[in-house]
């Protein structure tokens, strides 16, 4: 359900709780796309999909009048998706996807963004839930391609009506996981080729092929998970500080010199 690319947890523990929710979450996120499109909801949808996600999408779709074309990248494993309902001229429909995604590179929908720039060629954001963008290889993909902004107010809506529909269709846990997710604060990079996508609890890494001078772009977080690793860079938590440390010897010593001036008094 996850892509090839190569991925870094920060602990054994971050990826033993969080593993299962990503693969929770694809599931529902497929299931209720196709109850979407099916029941007019959405006129057209279209995700990425990996390994087993592929498989379960085509045992799924037959349960549903939906019809679907693919295009399958065979360096990455990944299968393009495009979901329309069997009478795709229905005026049922609410909302088209295809209304505000432009399919642009994350760098030239970075630029488009109104952004604080800390740097050169160095861009951050507040929170927004187009974060999913960065989390495609974990199978939280609801779009396949970028929007023309990362705040564009209709692909946000979009966001939102996909996490209400999960919790009317039952999905209440995995709806929550998603939305506490998008929470959470990613750093993309991209320098000579490869990009990297660092969150609090793993990092992966892209190869793109497209050369050039490193790029930054990072979207602030709300929250972390319990899992997330420490540390003074973003988008890991920082330490809180100690006035004192924590260490048995410095502990010990304390407690020496407390008795000391106990004795002398």
């Amino acid at each position: 359900m996850f892509s090839n690319n190569p991925r870094v947890w920060v602990s054994l523990e971050a990826q033993r709780v969080w593993v299962p929710i990503f693969k929770a979450i694809n599931l529902a996120n497929i299931e209720t796309s196709l109850k979407g499109v099916d029941e007019g909801r959405w006129r057209k949808r279209s995700m990425t999909l990996y390994g087993n996600s592929w498989l379960h999408f085509l045992s799924q779709a037959k349960n549903y009048d939906v019809v679907y074309s693919h295009d399958f990248n065979p360096l990455l494993s990944a299968h393009k998706i495009e979901m329309v309902h069997t009478n795709h001229k229905s005026g049922k429909a609410r909302n088209n996807q295809a209304h505000s995604l432009q399919g642009h590179s994350i760098w030239e929908t970075a630029k488009r963004t109104s952004a604080t720039k800390t740097a050169e060629n160095s861009l951050k954001i507040k929170n927004s839930p187009l974060s999913i963008i960065f989390w495609q290889d974990f199978g939280l993909s609801l779009f396949s391609e970028l929007p023309g902004e990362f705040l564009c107010v209709n692909t946000q809506a979009l966001i939102q009506e996909h996490i209400e529909a999960m919790k009317e269709q039952g999905f209440i846990e995995q709806s929550d996981s998603l939305k506490e997710i998008l929470r959470w604060p990613v750093e993309w990079s991209s320098l000579n080729g490869i990009e990297e996508i660092r969150t609090p609890i793993v990092k992966v890494a892209r190869y793109t092929g497209e050369k050039g001078q490193k790029r930054q772009f990072q979207i602030d977080g709300l929250s972390s998970p319990e899992e997330g690793a420490e540390g003074l860079s973003f988008p890991f938590n920082q330490k809180e500080k100690r006035k004192f440390s924590g260490s048995k010897y410095f502990q010990k010593g304390m407690e020496i010199n407390i008795k000391r001036i106990a004795n002398a008094q």
